[in-house]
């Protein structure tokens, strides 16, 4: 059948090609009868039609050849191309029938004794149609499996993806897998330590094992009484201490008042010690822990107010809250944070030293965290604060090794 119909196709196409031909070649005198004539020019417009048509398309194949153009142009344009020819065929085929057969050269005559010899025309129309149908059927399935290929490909892109984060992922587990591994042979070892004891434990008469342990059991009751001596001279000596500390508290606190510029100074961002802190760690959130976990509070039961240096709070890894918060402003501003620390008053009367920094509020006394108090400004920050079911009342005063500000007198 798909024979037949190019062998139609093939041989009806011949055959209007070399009608079209002659009529173009055809002297125009040779037409006596004057609605034979009109026929004749109507057919020579036709057939010059058709043929720009037919270039139109045949370029238009050339284009989508190049890639100079996309497939749903192309699919549009070529069926609008078919259409035309398929009526200009039409239209030649009805002029032709209104031409007499006798006034016709002896080429044209050949020419259509030729179509008629191949198969009815009519019969050829309908096989050439139903081809041309297939064929855009053909295209539009082609259409489909482009589209089908265009979402193939992103699902490959869509599975190396994958593939890449389960192998970033295997990676990952692999390195875990090697720390457990370590883990395993050092409590194997362990395992042996203890299987090593048990045997030699069992290896024991029970009388020499309850020998031992009543032996070992002395040396720790002993040492336990050493300990329990020395903790007692401690306090002695730590409660004379206290009783002079109280006996001189208001001394003490004549010489520990600071002005605002040795508040200032307390500040120290260029100490040697804290700048060999940021190196290791060297960021607002890393330096805020390493004071928070690092450095032991302690609140003295004595009345009267010091002030430790950075030196002497990174020495003993002790502080009390205020020189903490001095100890971070100092590793802050090593980082060249804009951190203040700001002294304010709770519901109650009740004075607290803080760090401000870009709209955060710190407090390494407590266990908060590095985000727990933030705001579009410090004051925004410290609305959000609360300490023992208190929050901040008023703000005191606040400094860092450049400036110092008092609020007190603007409050009275």
């Amino acid at each position: 059948m798909e024979s037949l119909i190019a062998l139609a196709s093939f041989v009806l196409g011949i055959g209007i090609g070399v009608i079209i031909a002659l009529i173009l070649r055809r002297p125009k005198e040779e037409f006596k009868v004057p609605e034979e004539k009109d026929a004749w020019k109507k057919l020579k417009e036709v057939a010059e039609e058709r043929a720009k048509v037919k270039a139109k398309q045949k370029a238009l194949h050339r284009a989508l050849a190049k890639h100079s153009l996309d497939e749903a142009t192309f699919v549009s344009k070529d069926a609008e191309y078919t259409h035309l020819i398929e009526r200009y065929d039409k239209e030649i085929e009805l002029l032709l029938s209104r031409i007499s057969y006798s006034s016709l050269p002896e080429e044209l005559k050949k020419s259509r004794n030729v179509i008629r010899e191949a198969s009815d025309i009519s019969t050829l129309a309908s096989a050439l149609k139903e081809a041309k149908a297939k064929i855009n059927e053909l295209n539009r399935k082609i259409e489909a499996l482009h589209i089908q290929m265009r979402e193939l490909e992103e699902d490959k892109k869509r599975v190396l993806l994958k593939k890449n984060n389960f192998e970033n992922k295997v990676e990952s587990l692999e390195g875990e897998i090697e720390l457990k591994n370590k883990k395993i042979e050092k409590l194997k070892l362990e395992k042996q330590k203890l299987e090593d004891r048990m045997a030699e434990l069992v290896s024991e008469t029970p009388e020499e094992a309850i020998e031992n342990l009543k032996r070992e059991n002395r040396l720790l009751r002993e040492s336990l009484d050493e300990k329990n001596k020395k903790v007692n001279r401690l306090s002695k000596s730590l409660g004379v201490l206290r009783a002079v500390l109280e006996k001189y508290a208001k001394l003490i606190e004549g010489k520990e008042a600071k002005t605002a510029e040795e508040l200032k100074k307390l500040v120290q961002p260029d100490n040697p010690k804290v700048k060999e802190i940021v190196k290791v760690y060297n960021t607002p959130k890393k330096v805020f822990e390493f004071v928070r976990d690092n450095i032991v509070e302690v609140s003295s039961s004595i009345s009267a107010t010091y002030w430790l240096t950075v030196d002497e709070m990174l020495k003993l890894r002790a502080a009390d809250t205020e020189d903490e918060s001095i100890l971070l402003c100092s590793l802050l501003r090593a980082l060249d944070e804009d951190a203040k620390v700001v002294v304010v008053e709770l519901n109650g009367g009740l004075a607290k030293t803080l760090v401000a920094m870009d709209g955060r509020i710190l407090d390494p006394s407590t266990k908060s965290n590095f985000d727990d108090y933030t705001g579009i400004s410090t004051e925004d920050a410290l609305k959000k604060y609360v300490f023992d079911g208190r929050f901040v009342n008023r703000t005191l005063y606040e400094f860092n090794d450049k400036i110092y500000n008092s609020y007190e007198e603007e409050e009275e």
